[in-house]
């Protein structure tokens, strides 16, 4: 009888550390929402996402959601120029980003609006000492974080 149940709580035991092993190798999936801003402007624009205040903070372009010829991607180099080779949001078109990439633990991130035209004639550091940019600040909800609501933008400058 006390073998009987050694037996069965070894066996048990051995399921248990079994079904762990086994559940250990089944990959997780991480959901990347994204976010997409609506180019409410008559000028194509480039869209720079950070969580800061701060344009020089600006670590993502914002990508076109369509699959057009500008699907390349925009950098500012390490002699802080602004090399532009994609990323360019048409009039009345969408951008779009992953939320992890403009939100952080206050829930605010912070879009950069710069025209194009302004982009191919400024150095980076023109653009941000002359402020040749618009700000959008843009704070995080449920609704914007499953991809029901557009951001639209709009420029001044």
């Amino acid at each position: 009888m006390l073998k009987i149940k050694l037996v069965s709580r070894i066996t048990i035991a051995s399921t248990f550390l079994i079904c762990q092993v086994l559940l250990s190798c089944i990959p997780g999936f991480d959901t990347i929402h994204s976010i997409r801003v609506r180019n409410c402007t008559c000028d194509t624009v480039i869209i720079g996402g950070s969580l800061y205040n701060c344009i020089d903070s600006v670590d993502v372009f914002l990508e076109t959601s369509n699959n057009t010829a500008f699907s390349s991607f925009t950098s500012i180099d390490e002699s802080r120029l602004l090399n532009i080779h994609g990323n360019l949001i048409l009039p009345d078109s969408i951008g779009r980003t992953t939320y992890s990439s403009l939100f952080n633990h206050n829930h605010k991130g912070y879009l950069f609006i710069i025209k194009l035209s302004n982009a191919r004639k400024y150095a980076w550091r023109d653009i941000c000492k002359h402020k040749l940019y618009d700000i959008k600040v843009v704070t995080a909800d449920d609704e914007l974080q499953n991809n029901n609501k557009i951001i639209e933008v709009y420029s001044s400058k």
